[in-house]
């Protein structure tokens, strides 16, 4: 994935209030909060391996809840 379609994704995410929102929401949510405190996600987003992190079991389950999936509509 290159710069220009990071672009085009933070400007749809940000561009849409409801999303925003939503975005701000996850933070509440258990799933979430499962995740960023982990120090194996920690240490696969600091070297950008994005195969690790589509495997973890913490990833894969917070990809599958509801709310990640409705903002992920926004991308797709």
């Amino acid at each position: 994935m290159g710069a220009g379609q990071i672009r085009s994704i933070q400007q749809r995410l940000l561009g849409n209030t409801n999303t925003v929102q939503q975005i701000l929401q996850l933070r509440f949510d258990p799933d979430m909060q499962a995740v960023l405190p982990d120090p194996e996600v920690i240490a696969l987003i600091q070297r950008i391996d994005f195969q690790g992190l589509a495997t973890h079991p913490k990833i894969q389950k917070l990809m599958n809840n509801r709310k990640v999936q409705s903002i992920s509509g926004v991308i797709n």
